[in-house]
């Protein structure tokens, strides 16, 4: 080691020291970002490893700064009972992570500490890493912040590598660079919230099931299975009934990669299909019970998410909510007409709400330019379907058949403009992908027709030119 070399790991070595003393997670989250970076980064020209790398780190660096702003703005306030957390479901999380720390390492405590850590509401494997993360390494609400920033970077990298190799690199990078800097997700991306580790979960899922798909070695497909279901088992852990969602998702992305392969065989049997279904709901009579049944307790979900704290949204005819119900109690009931008006009304509103009019507070006037950023996105959506379709049938027939359900699903159950900003960025986080690459081909369309147009102009001929 020269002293060049040695002049700057000494004092180098006092300074990670140090930052390891004040925050032990800091310092491994850096490291394993360094990792993440670097598979990323593998196999990519020079002129997109560089772009890459400007990217992920102004956006963990960007990250990084805000946490640190946020602890020293929090400086007067922080004491044993509160640790800068900033929303009820923050403080929910880490109190829990903190009162399981007491009991795993005998703290002294009392029963309510042990109702709170077993409490089924928060029996989720997010609350599990906190509770781990806690009592290997101390409290540290700002450094999960930057695990669960990590988290979020690290699905969009999955995804960015999985649409580069699907749709090309324009738009992977037009997506890549829209995910890591939105302003809502780079809020929650930096929250003690459970969406950062459900949203890598998902990408892997989503990339493995394509892979699954498209891989030509048996070996290939059944390690990328293998991977997928490992992926959804982690989703479900997070978020309760995800596997469900993952499966009727596998199998319809399965399906619609099968017909986009060989349209001519399967689209008659998926139309017979489909107009079977229908037929079965309509004059099936238990087929439609069981279906009415299923959209009864979405609607007593969304009923119940009207009435809470916060700005609701009915989709619901007017005569049911007269009276406020929670879901466990209701004796709502629907006929058939009423459950077709709801389900219209909330795929609707899905799409529309919070429309920008009815915007009743200053965070939801704040949200207008992304709202409409939303509409945007929805509107190139299809053109990327089909782009994708053409370009590559298993990732995009993935990302379809992993979006419809979970839409529907948010869709039925929601009911306050709050809950379905928060819930609806999963499926926006989605899209993007998609309607990058529609961008694109609308772009590339435009521009051929303007350089196809006639331009009306014609050239004055010279003086004895014929």
């Amino acid at each position: 080691m020269n002293s060049q070399t040695l002049r700057w790991a000494v004092p180098g070595g006092l300074v990670l020291a140090i930052v390891y003393t004040l925050s032990p997670l800091t310092v491994w989250v850096a490291a394993l970002a360094a990792i993440c970076l670097v598979a990323s980064r593998h196999g990519l020209p020079v002129s997109e490893r560089r772009l890459l790398t400007i990217l992920v780190v102004t956006a963990m660096a960007i990250r990084a700064a805000v946490v640190v702003l946020l602890f020293l703005r929090n400086i007067p306030y922080h004491h044993d009972a509160w640790l800068g957390v900033l929303t009820g479901d923050d403080a929910y999380g880490m109190a829990r992570a903190l009162r399981g720390r007491d009991l795993l390492l005998g703290v002294p405590a009392n029963r309510y500490d042990a109702f709170v850590l077993h409490d089924m509401y928060g029996e989720n494997i997010y609350n599990d890493l906190l509770l781990a993360v806690q009592t290997l390494l101390g409290p540290a609400p700002y450094g999960m912040r930057l695990l669960n920033a990590l988290f979020f970077v690290a699905g969009a990298l999955v995804l960015f590598r999985f649409a580069r190799s699907a749709y090309g690199r324009l738009p992977a990078f037009a997506a890549l660079a829209f995910v890591l800097f939105l302003p809502s997700f780079f809020v929650w991306s930096i929250s003690l919230l459970k969406e950062p580790l459900y949203f890598f979960a998902t990408a892997v899922f989503l990339a493995a099931a394509a892979h699954a798909l498209r891989a030509s070695a048996p070996g290939e497909r059944v390690a990328a299975g293998a991977a997928a279901f490992a992926a959804l088992y982690v989703m479900d852990a997070v978020r309760h009934h995800t596997l469900a969602i993952g499966i009727v998702g596998a199998a319809a992305g399965v399906a619609l990669w099968l017909i986009a392969r060989r349209p001519r065989r399967y689209v008659p049997l998926a139309g017979v299909a489909v107009v079977a279904a229908v037929v079965a709901v309509a004059a099936v009579g238990p087929v439609q019970e069981r279906v009415l049944s299923g959209l009864e307790e979405a609607a007593k979900i969304h009923a119940g998410h009207v009435f809470t704290l916060g700005h609701g949204y009915r989709t619901l005819d007017e005569y049911f909510y007269v009276r406020a119900q929670n879901a466990a109690s209701s004796t709502l009931t629907l006929s058939a007409d009423e459950a077709a008006r709801f389900v219209v009304r909330s795929i609707a509103a899905f799409v529309a709400t919070p429309l920008p009019w009815e915007a009743v507070s200053i965070r939801e006037l704040a949200y207008v330019p992304e709202q409409l950023v939303w509409y945007a996105l929805v509107a190139l959506l299809p053109i990327g379907v089909a782009a994708g379709l053409r370009r590559d049938a298993a990732a995009t027939a993935m990302l379809v058949g992993y979006l419809v359900p979970t839409a529907l699903v948010l869709a039925l159950t929601n009911g306050n403009v709050g809950t379905i900003v928060r819930l609806r960025g999963m499926v926006e986080i989605i899209v993007v992908w998609m309607s990058a690459l529609g961008a694109c081909v609308a772009a590339a369309r435009l521009l051929e027709r303007r350089a196809a147009a006639p331009t009306g102009w014609r050239p004055v001929p010279l003086e004895g030119t014929p």
